[in-house]
């Protein structure tokens, strides 16, 4: 994906914003990516361990609308 650090390790684009990156360490997290004046931003909606796609999905529609 282009913008994100090398260091990022693999990230899957589920759309409207919405990652799950997996780092190099083996951690994978849900984060949502959104541009607010002109700069690209990334919150950390959780481990996917403890958070399903369903609830990432659902917190990232609230990010969305929120930040629009």
């Amino acid at each position: 994906m282009q913008g994100l650090p090398q260091h990022w390790g693999l990230v899957y684009n589920d759309g409207a914003g919405l990652l799950l990156h997996k780092r190099k360490d083996g951690g994978v997290q849900w984060l949502y990516c959104y541009t607010i004046h002109e700069r690209r931003r990334e919150i950390g909606l959780g481990a996917l361990r403890d958070v399903s796609l369903k609830q990432a999905r659902k917190c990232a529609n609230l990010m969305a609308f929120c930040f629009t």
